[in-house]
């Protein structure tokens, strides 16, 4: 049976214009936007967590607090790869191992964010740390890096924070190190949502 509260006044000291009194189901409460939110403009001062359907593209948006911008509640992934990149060179990963990002990149559809990426290989006898860059536009400072470090064939970031517009290129290259092993099968998981 549901209780039913009384409340004389409620104070909160945050900008709640437009939004709704939320409960999370344990008694706590908070003013947000509830999933029904909908329309084509974008709620301003949002909190972590709130919800908005874009009307535009039809397609649900979390705020992300930490990230301080509205992402799509729908992800995609790229996957890169490459059957082997020497020691001592820098070379670009790609769809296949013959089309490599180097010479197309991967065109992006919208305006995004590059929010996690993990990269594994099949040498586990890594002497040296290697360097993996996910650029966007081939660039040197809007990029990714992944840093596989010595002893490991693996590494995951799970909080990138790269922007990218519609139209960019997005390019992802293993840098040379001038130490063996070379890396071996290498496969790269990109996630990426779209950005308002």
């Amino acid at each position: 049976m549901a209780q039913k509260i009384k409340i004389k006044q409620l104070t909160s000291g945050l900008e709640t214009s437009g939004k709704t009194l939320l409960s999370d189901g344990s008694g706590l409460l908070s003013f947000g936007y509830s999933q029904s939110e909908k329309g084509t403009i974008f709620p301003i001062k949002p909190v972590n967590g709130d919800k908005f359907y874009y009307l535009i593209d039809n397609e649900e948006y979390i705020f992300d607090g930490v990230r301080d911008k509205w992402l799509s509640l729908k992800r995609e992934t790229i996957i890169l790869g490459r059957n082997s990149i020497a020691f001592n060179v820098s070379a670009y990963l790609g769809i296949a191992d013959n089309v490599h990002s180097s010479t197309s990149g991967i065109l992006m559809k919208y305006n995004g964010t590059i929010l996690s990426a993990s990269i594994d290989n099949n040498n586990n006898n890594m002497n040296s740390d290697r360097i993996i860059e996910i650029r966007v536009n081939n660039s040197l400072s809007n990029k990714v890096v992944l840093t596989i470090l010595n002893g490991t064939k693996s590494i995951s970031v799970n909080n990138a924070n790269i922007n990218f517009e519609s139209g960019d290129i997005l390019h992802s290259i293993a840098l040379n190190n001038d130490v063996e092993p070379s890396l071996e099968n290498i496969s790269l998981i990109i996630e990426i949502a779209k950005r308002n």
